[in-house]
């Protein structure tokens, strides 16, 4: 176990006598510090919801202003917002959501709040240099810090499904759908949802399996997810976010913010038959959805 330093510890005294160890002594605290303080990591499954929580926890490092920190400099926006509704349709906003997904890293500090995300998870979770962090990585290939906290947010895999499919058309309709790493599905998603979901992999199709199961089986993905700290569900995430802050002990840093709508459209609605082929290959990860409710005691 680490020692409990203390900076009026006498030995402390007579180490900051030089100037030298002033400075190391000064970046131990703050390393030790940090590294005690309680890391909170989301495993986030696509279309739960995830934006809408992970903006939630921006706001605890982008109160008052931004700054993006990266290996090729540094980006600097003041007075930006983030409790506005409407914060991404401004100028600044525009150009932190384009630089932070073109630059390495994508660490966001602001108010000794540390938020992680995207190609950085990887070096700074593993390793605690995070107060929080999402991605999309599937969960068995990341290794938590012991202090840290997981959650996830599941959601019934029949919308999840059709959410997916439904954002895809809409970023391919106004032109961002390369921008979502979703170039590929261009020609079938103009085709409609059955040709959609014939070329998409089994993983896309059950990501909440492909999140926590190596080889995609329902027992091994129980097993992973039964080590999760918090489970949250979708349909009732406007009740249980503001209850997580709670048990974080950050109710105070709680904002009633709007939900956050990646490429959300209302043009297409399935059909009887589409909903039937949702519901048929997504049954992995109904199978899965529903030993976890069973686990949990929820209906």
């Amino acid at each position: 176990m680490a020692p409990d330093f203390r900076e009026d510890d006498p030995i402390i005294d007579r180490l900051r006598e030089s100037e030298a160890w002033s400075f190391r002594i000064k970046e131990m605290f703050r390393l030790f510090n940090h590294r005690k303080r309680l890391k909170i990591y989301h495993i986030h499954v696509q279309k739960t919801g995830g934006s809408t929580v992970n903006h939630q926890f921006a706001y605890l490092a982008f109160e008052r202003n931004i700054i993006s920190k990266y290996e090729t400099g540094e980006l600097k926006v003041s007075g930006l917002d983030f409790s506005s509704p409407n914060w991404r349709e401004s100028t600044e906003a525009r150009k932190v959501v384009l630089l932070a997904n073109r630059l390495p890293g994508r660490v966001f500090e602001g108010n000794k709040f540390r938020f992680v995300s995207g190609p950085g998870v990887r070096d700074s979770v593993p390793s605690g240099n995070f107060d929080f962090a999402f991605s999309h990585i599937p969960f068995y290939e990341l290794k938590l810090p012991p202090n840290a906290f997981s959650f996830s947010v599941f959601r019934n895999p029949v919308e999840r499904l059709c959410s997916r499919y439904r954002m895809l058309v809409e970023l391919n309709r106004t032109g961002l759908l390369n921008h979502y790493g979703g170039n590929k599905n261009r020609g079938v998603l103009e085709s409609g949802f059955e040709a959609w979901v014939s070329t998409t992999s089994r993983d896309e199709l059950n990501h909440h399996l492909h999140m926590f199961s190596r080889h995609g089986e329902v027992e091994e993905a129980i097993d992973l997810a039964s080590k999760v700290d918090e489970i949250l569900w979708t349909e009732t995430l406007d009740s249980e976010l503001p209850a997580l802050f709670d048990k974080l002990d950050i109710r105070e840093k709680y904002r009633d913010l709007e939900r956050i709508k990646v490429g959300k459209s209302d043009q297409w609605v399935p059909s009887a038959l589409e909903l039937s082929i949702a519901d048929e290959v997504t049954r992995p990860d109904r199978l899965f959805l529903e030993a976890m409710k069973r686990t949990s005691g929820l209906p």
